[in-house]
């Protein structure tokens, strides 16, 4: 391949990045650490993490996909159908 088609191709890199990035990153920093929410089976408050790095990867691609990373009703309740990360997606965006 020539020196230019190299170039086109880096800068479409570069270019790609610049948009992708930054929306990665607000999504990453939006859903990283834990949180306390309600069970939906139990009606308690658990601690729930969720896998922000799934999220941001699926953000880049389409809406970010939300699942649980650790739960403190896990492992009792594992195979929970994590209902409770419709609470976490209408959460106000915090720092």
């Amino acid at each position: 391949m020539s020196l230019e088609i190299y170039l086109i191709v880096m800068l479409l890199v570069l270019a790609s990045l610049y948009y992708v990035a930054p929306l990665a990153v607000t999504v990453f920093r939006r859903y990283r650490g834990k949180r306390i929410v309600t069970c939906p089976e139990t009606m308690t408050p658990c601690e729930v993490e969720v896998d922000a790095r799934r999220a941001a990867i699926t953000a880049v691609i389409s809406h970010p996909e939300l699942r649980m990373k650790s739960c403190s009703r896990w492992p009792q309740r594992g195979g929970c159908g994590q209902e409770c990360m419709l609470q976490i997606r209408i959460l106000p965006f915090d720092n």
